[in-house]
């Protein structure tokens, strides 16, 4: 699983902005660690400096792992069986629901119960003291990780999660896709219908640029340093998403180590796959396939994307090189 990009920084609501040109608008600022860009034109269009930055904190205040008081992080501190969500979370139950399809789709290797694994390896809300490989066998029988068996259950007027107390929870491989999502309702639900949504390079478009041109989208090499172009392409009424091993990894008694984890072994994975570019209806999606496939590798991820009808560009180590592979517009 794809690990956190929150951070202890809290979401900076100061540091967002909105530029506009006669019925558009760019609004960017930070949030969730990272950055956010929304752009937007048409006769419906308004500023949302107000609602966008809502919807970002009510994300941050139910899924933010960073925060203590946040309820996933109440969750995982609680232990407990029955979890009652907060009234005024809106966000919790549906992304649950949400994991727990994906989860079953891809059969395992999307996993929000591998947060255990996750702060061992030193990809947590805080880093072990230790740089030795961690007991993942004592982790595995300690923590309740294979199968998911999570439920969103009616108690009374409230709803609850239902989960083994032993189970600790972290959709950060599917919150960001999802905010994008998020984002992307609420310029639908104003009228807009034009809209280019990023969040943490995750993204969805939704029409046409102001010219009538289709927005244009770039992948990045997956190389350390500097920041350059491996492909780019249209993107129409779809969702964008990469997750990529070749930044963030940690080195444990002198080997490197990717930051995805392979929640059936508990091993971060070791293929030759770099990265993994999903595109789909929705960002959320887009996200929790793009770190499944980096579970999978190259010849399982390939064949699993055919199987559901996605998009994919899959770019891989051959030697000191790379190559790409992928299905629709980057089939061989």
């Amino acid at each position: 699983m794809r690990t956190s990009f929150w951070t202890l920084i809290p979401i900076l609501l100061l540091a967002a902005c909105t530029a506009r040109t006669p019925d558009s608008y760019v609004l960017t600022g930070k949030a969730q660690g990272t950055t956010f860009q929304i752009k937007y034109h048409g006769d419906m269009a308004s500023t949302y400096s107000e609602e966008v930055p809502e919807v970002l904190d009510a994300v941050d205040v139910s899924l933010n792992l960073w925060r203590e008081d946040s309820f996933i992080s109440k969750v995982n501190a609680a232990k407990d069986s029955v979890n009652v969500i907060p009234n005024d979370d809106r966000y919790f139950a549906e992304l649950t629901d949400m994991s727990k399809q994906v989860h079953h789709k891809t059969r395992g290797d999307f996993n929000p119960s591998v947060y255990p694994l996750v702060k061992a390896w030193g990809f947590g809300a805080i880093s072990p003291d230790s740089d030795t490989i961690p007991d993942v066998k004592g982790i595995l029988a300690e923590y309740a990780i294979e199968g998911f068996p999570v439920i969103i259950a009616a108690i009374g007027p409230d709803e609850a999660l239902m989960k083994p107390p032993n189970m600790e929870l972290d959709f950060n491989a599917i919150a960001q896709g999802y905010t994008v999502d998020l984002i992307c309702r609420l310029l639908e639900e104003k009228g807009v219908e034009d809209y280019l949504v990023e969040v943490g390079g995750e993204l969805r478009a939704g029409g046409v640029r102001e010219d009538g041109s289709s927005w244009v989208i770039a992948v990045e090499k997956p190389e350390d340093g500097a920041r350059s172009v491996l492909e780019s392409f249209e993107l129409n009424d779809a969702a964008m998403a990469t997750s990529g091993n070749y930044r963030k990894y940690v080195v444990r008694e002198g080997k490197r180590y990717s930051h995805t984890i392979d929640p059936i072994s508990g091993y971060p994975v070791s293929h030759t796959l770099l990265s993994a570019t999903v595109i789909t209806s929705t960002c959320a999606l887009a996200d929790a396939y793009a770190t499944s496939l980096m579970v999978m590798g190259v010849d399982q991820g390939l064949e699993f994307a055919r199987t559901q009808d996605l998009e994919v560009l899959l770019v891989y180590s051959v030697g000191e090189a790379y190559e790409m592979t992928g299905t629709g517009r980057f089939e061989e």
